[in-house]
């Protein structure tokens, strides 16, 4: 009698670990998912929208511009002082949702900055706010100047 007695305590410690192993299983599984949701919720935002948005080379960035696209610069002002290009409209990032009467809603528009990543923010606001129609310029005015493509300070 005592033998099954310590039969059932080995079962019950055996219990209590099967137990323990479930609950750091289940917790390494929720700990697994909070992390994929923060790493897609971080990559949705550095990476922008994309549903809705179009993302263009400065060839076809030039294209557009050489049809009269509505260009946005988000940029500040003493970054548009320095350069841009022809013709831009500038409202800088921050501005924008004060100023989206100045944007055409059933055109084109092409979002620019400086390396593009202003532009993924601008992208998603307009997005939110109801417009179609966007493009962003891969690579930013770096990417342009870089093309060969004009620029001005006036």
């Amino acid at each position: 009698m005592a033998k099954k007695q310590s039969n059932k305590k080995i079962s019950k410690r055996e219990k209590i670990r099967a137990e323990r192993r479930k609950r750091q299983r289940l917790t390494r599984i929720g700990i697994a998912l909070v992390v994929l949701v923060v790493l897609g919720s971080a990559l949705w935002l550095i990476a922008g929208p994309k549903a809705g948005v179009q993302s263009l080379t400065p060839s076809e960035a030039y294209q557009a511009y050489s049809q009269g696209v509505f260009i946005l610069d988000v940029r500040s002002q003493e970054e548009w002082d320095e350069y841009h290009i022809p013709n831009a409209t500038l409202i800088p990032l921050d501005e924008i949702p004060a100023r989206l009467s100045e944007l055409p809603k059933e055109e084109q528009i092409l979002i620019v900055c400086h390396t593009g990543n202003r532009s993924k923010i601008a992208a998603k606001l307009l997005l939110e706010k109801g417009y179609k129609h966007i493009s962003i310029l891969e690579g930013g005015l770096n990417a342009w100047e870089d093309a060969g493509y004009p620029l001005t300070s006036q």
